[in-house]
């Protein structure tokens, strides 16, 4: 399993911190890619849009000091019919509605990919995510 914190991310978040960027890449993707992500990554490898990007509950958790974890929770729920082999998620900074084409410009904090866990209609699937800065 791989788990990047992408350069798309390491910039969000210098913006952030400057105040020059006020979107919170808290929404949550999933698909179904194969491919192993590596930082310079801008997208997931072949996200799933029959299902609505959700916006997570974000938090500051600690893991090693306080307060030195960005977390997001949330769940998402496949909607069609069959099975699909779920294999990869990370946190994005734009929303995109159910059935939505993929929108341009979005600015990935981070992704990752795991073994698959094949769900159907109507199984769902939470997700934490973490950005621990160290």
């Amino acid at each position: 399993m791989a788990t990047v914190f992408t350069h798309q991310g390491k910039a969000k978040t210098a913006g952030r911190v400057k105040g020059s960027d006020a979107n919170e890449p808290n929404k949550i993707a999933f698909g179904t890619g194969v491919t192993t992500h590596v930082v310079g990554d801008t997208a997931l490898t072949t996200e799933r849009t029959v299902e609505a990007r959700i916006a997570g509950t974000s938090s500051l958790v600690t893991t090693n000091q306080t307060n030195d974890t960005y977390q997001v929770v949330g769940t998402l729920t496949k909607s069609d019919a069959g099975t699909a082999a779920i294999s990869e998620s990370g946190l994005v900074d734009q929303a995109r509605g159910a059935g939505a084409a993929v929108p341009g410009g979005d600015v990935w904090l981070m992704m990752g990919d795991f073994a698959v866990i094949n769900i159907a209609q109507n199984d769902s699937i939470q997700f934490t995510h973490k950005v621990v800065y160290s």
